[in-house]
């Protein structure tokens, strides 16, 4: 990758707040790019994508290993219920609009459905 797209990169990162830029070294100036808490909000997300491309993008197996370093065991990505713990298959998911939901513009505003199961088209 060349410099300038690397700058490009990491300069966008920086104006998204994904990155900080810090100095740690003056003359001559030398900055290190660190995660922000937007930055490492984005794990699950990162996660998902790493353990996805693990299964179905490396025949050879994982190129890098993810491990949980108290206790050794490797990491999966997963979702689970905060209040029971379980893990949660897509099936049992259910979706609905939430508090952010804006309907396209130049569409007349149509009542919050019932919630609908992820995996089932809607009705």
């Amino acid at each position: 990758m060349s410099r300038t797209v690397l700058a490009g990169r990491l300069h966008r990162l920086v104006e998204e707040g994904i990155l900080a830029r810090e100095r740690y070294q003056e003359r001559p100036d030398r900055y290190e790019y660190v995660l922000t808490q937007k930055g490492r909000d984005l794990w699950p997300a990162i996660n998902a994508l790493r353990a996805w491309g693990d299964v179905y993008e490396t025949p050879d197996g994982p190129p890098r290993l993810f491990v949980h370093e108290p206790c050794g065991t490797p990491i999966e990505a997963v979702a689970y219920c905060p209040h029971c713990a379980a893990i949660v298959p897509p099936e049992d998911v259910l979706t609905s609009r939430g508090p952010g939901y804006r309907p396209p513009a130049g569409s007349k505003r149509r009542p919050v459905g019932q919630p609908t199961h992820l995996l089932e088209p809607p009705a």
